[in-house]
């Protein structure tokens, strides 16, 4: 069983790695019509300023600043398939009140997209097409669902108090490819303009992350919930190493700044059916010159 279990998991990861393998080539291919199009696209609208003409120069050889800042958003889909135990306390307690409404979890909001993780870095690029930084970050919540139904002891209200906590501190280090080179930082007089100067990037990332994790339910009999109640509390925490790779662009936004979009999924060394998630990122780029 155990052997088989394994088997799974890894035939799940290796379908996984070439889901993302596949999507990788056909995004590169894709971005990289994207600065041609744009081309051929401002050459038949026969435009010919100086600053136009100078473009294509300035792009085949581009000033990269060594140092960059960055702050991101990672909308985050985490498995969380633990919580399916929280079904269990949900069944009892509709027995004792057919009326109660299933509590909330994370994995609840997860489903509404309202998982944000916030995290910033430094970075250093090394050349035109390769970027390495480290970053850290830290989010965390607690969802609370607080009830009263009519119970089928007597009528009286069963009170219902369950709440999750989760939390995670995360640090990491990681490297970004620009297969067509690094987006040119300069002026641009529309948002056209910068989405035509985009460039696709890889990336990795490889990330320690503290989690912590608290569950607690209460119920009692009202008016009696004074004097007793019947209540269970759960915790644990793990540090746990894990990698995250994905696909996204970088768009110029002026002299000094850029937008980073991209999509991945992170892989956990351990509890990979709680935590392993894919993310959406948007990030925001300050360089140094």
């Amino acid at each position: 069983m155990l052997m088989r279990g394994k088997q799974d998991s890894m035939k799940k990861l290796g379908y996984a790695a070439l889901r993302l393998a596949q999507a990788t080539v056909v995004f590169i291919v894709v971005a990289g019509t994207i600065p041609a199009a744009c081309e051929e696209a401002h050459t038949n609208a026969g435009s010919s300023s100086p600053e136009q003409q100078a473009a294509p120069d300035a792009q085949a050889s581009p000033s990269i600043p060594p140092w960059f800042v960055f702050f991101a958003l990672v909308n985050v889909y985490p498995k969380m398939e633990s919580e399916r135990l929280v079904s269990i306390y949900d069944n009892a307690m509709r027995i004792a009140a057919p009326g109660y409404d299933d509590a909330m979890t994370v994995g609840d909001l997860r489903d509404l997209h309202l998982l944000w993780a916030p995290h910033f870095g430094l970075g250093r690029n090394l050349s035109n097409h390769w970027a390495l930084f480290v970053q850290t970050g830290y989010t965390g919540g607690k969802v609370r669902t607080k009830e009263d139904d009519r119970s089928i002891f007597a009528g009286l209200p069963l009170h219902t108090d369950f709440e999750i906590k989760r939390t995670a501190l995360y640090a990491g280090i990681g490297l970004d490819y620009f297969p067509f080179g690094m987006p040119v930082l300069q002026h641009y007089d529309s948002w056209g303009e910068r989405l035509c100067a985009a460039k696709p990037v890889l990336g990795g990332r490889a990330t320690w992350t503290y989690a912590t994790y608290r569950a607690r339910a209460r119920t009692s009999i009202k008016p009696f919930d004074s004097m007793r109640h019947l209540g269970v509390e759960l915790s644990d925490e793990w540090l746990i190493p894990s990698f995250n790779g994905n696909i996204g662009v970088d768009v110029p936004v002026n002299e000094h700044s850029a937008l980073s979009f991209n999509a991945g999924y992170t892989w956990f060394n351990r509890r990979d059916y709680d935590f392993n998630a894919s993310a959406f990122t948007i990030g925001f780029k300050h360089y140094f010159r």
